[in-house]
């Protein structure tokens, strides 16, 4: 099965769990139209998510988003569902923190950076135990500029008290 829809609504059935309700709604951003879609399923507390510039993608992403919350939930398989989800792709242990490439998560100070790995080792070395700037006086605010009604008003109230005073 290629189509995320009839998949999710194959294993729904299959598993007794209830028939999908989509509810599309039109969006306008920036004179754009973009559809919003939103699954649900009765007696799950989860609604699937989609977004796009046409019903039926909407549609598709919130039911690719439903299928990610099943797997990951462990109420479904990854097999069940079509072959663009795989098991790797839907835990969490398989990325690391910064999002970037497949590398196993080294916790700071263990072996190379992911960020500088082309570059070399990080130059920042964190402070002893003595050394802290929590306690640095903050660095003095620049003044606000004053927009030109207020410079009218200042004004204006300085050629009224030079008249009367």
């Amino acid at each position: 099965m290629a189509d995320i829809k009839a998949a999710l609504y194959a294993v729904l059935g299959r598993r007794k769990l209830g028939n999908p309700n989509y509810e599309v709604r039109p969006e306008n951003r920036g004179g754009k139209q973009r559809f919003r879609c939103e699954l649900r399923v009765p007696g799950i507390n989860y609604a699937g998510l989609g977004n796009s510039t046409n019903k039926k993608d909407a549609m598709t992403n919130a039911a690719r988003d439903f299928g990610q919350y099943l797997v990951r939930e462990g109420v479904i398989n990854a097999s069940e569902l079509p072959a663009e989800f795989s098991e790797t792709d839907l835990e969490a242990t398989s990325v690391n923190p910064a999002g970037w490439g497949n590398a196993p998560y080294q916790p700071p100070g263990q072996g190379e950076s992911n960020f500088n790995s082309g570059w070399g080792k990080s130059s920042y070395q964190p402070p002893d135990q003595g050394e802290s700037n929590f306690n640095a006086p903050a660095p003095p605010r620049m003044p606000r500029m004053k927009t030109m009604h207020e410079q009218y008003v200042e004004q204006r109230a300085d050629e009224i008290s030079q008249v009367y005073f």
